[in-house]
């Protein structure tokens, strides 16, 4: 078995207490991911000694799953070439996906920034998609009084909502909420008893584009409210503003490339996120771009449109950023380009 030319990278990240143990020992049971490469903080973190076919930390180990498992050592990119120089040489079996487990206090983005870098990039890894748990117990204090915990929720392409089973249902409710509003283009799922739906988490996990089309088919019905050209629906909570941008004619790729490197020079790391799906003058197939604070992933042009809607749709996910100012900018900038 020849190895793949790329493998689709998962972070798994959430506050303190909030069920990563249990999800990445659940994870590692499934035989869909018996081909993954899995980077954690220390062995010791999800009890895996049992399962070890070797005992050195401080190499790769091959899990009786399937599962390549190693420890985070210096750089996230460093590991990520470590593991694929020993791919290649043939030390660990071949691997199609990654997951990586942070620490509860971890802020994803300086993560991202790494998956981001060109030689992460040029190695054939792609992040696929960032999971956050939020415990339902305490969710809602450690969102009050962890910042750490909203920028994780902030940043997630799916949110868990874990220990459902342990909190009121209505507790619960107002929970995922809370949630929509901070993330409106997350995927909301809830954790029972320390078991989430694998099939609906992981579908199409090994496709590496999988992870940039993500949500937009259904954008329209969650984040996007009906609004005109460069109009924007927002919601303010936990210092985090989320609009939702629809440009219904095609856009010049000049004045919006502009617009974005001044957005980002003059708001850096309080851009957390900003996601969209453009419909560029002259070309049939839509451009996905997706950036974290400073760093901006390559764009992409898909094969096609995701569903029958072809307008241009940004969501901002923004810190302590007043966001019209920032809409009318981009509406500006659009609006000058002759």
């Amino acid at each position: 078995m020849t190895s793949p030319d790329f493998s689709t990278v998962s972070l798994v990240t959430g506050f303190l207490g909030s069920g990563k143990t249990t999800l990445m020992r659940e994870l590692l049971r499934d035989p869909a991911l018996k081909d993954a490469a899995v980077i954690v903080n220390e062995f010791g973190e999800i009890g895996l000694d049992h399962q070890l076919m070797e005992s050195n930390s401080q190499k790769p180990v091959l899990l009786e799953s399937g599962c390549i498992c190693c420890t985070l050592d210096g750089s996230l990119v460093e590991t990520l070439e470590n593991l694929h120089r020993q791919r290649r040489s043939g030390t660990v079996p071949p691997f199609r996906n990654v997951l990586i487990e942070t620490t509860g206090l971890a802020e994803p983005a300086p993560i991202i920034h790494e998956l981001f870098d060109n030689r992460a990039v040029r190695l054939g890894f792609t992040l696929n998609r960032v999971i956050t748990l939020v415990d339902a117990v305490n969710g809602w204090t450690t969102l009050d009084r962890h910042e750490v915990a909203v920028r994780q929720a902030a940043l997630a392409d799916t949110i868990l909502v874990s220990k459902t089973d342990l909190a009121p249902t209505d507790a619960v409710e107002r929970l995922m909420s809370r949630i929509s509003v901070i993330n409106p283009i997350a995927r909301l799922l809830r954790v029972e008893k320390g078991q989430s739906n694998n099939e609906a988490l992981w579908h199409r996990l090994d496709d590496p584009i999988v992870g940039e089309m993500t949500g937009w088919s259904e954008l329209s019905h969650r984040a996007m409210r009906p609004s005109h050209d460069g109009h924007s629906a927002h919601h303010d909570h936990d210092r985090i503003a989320t609009a939702a941008v629809r440009l219904t004619t095609p856009i010049s790729l000049a004045p919006f490339s502009a617009w974005l490197e001044q957005a980002i020079a003059a708001y850096g790391d309080d851009l957390l996120r900003i996601k969209g799906i453009l419909n560029i003058e002259g070309r049939t197939r839509p451009v996905v771009i997706h950036g974290v604070q400073r760093v901006f992933h390559p764009p992409v042009e898909l094969n096609a449109w995701p569903d029958s809607d072809r307008t241009s749709r940004l969501i901002l996910i923004l810190h302590d950023i007043e966001p019209n100012g920032l809409i009318r900018s981009l509406r500006q900038a659009l609006a000058s380009r002759e």
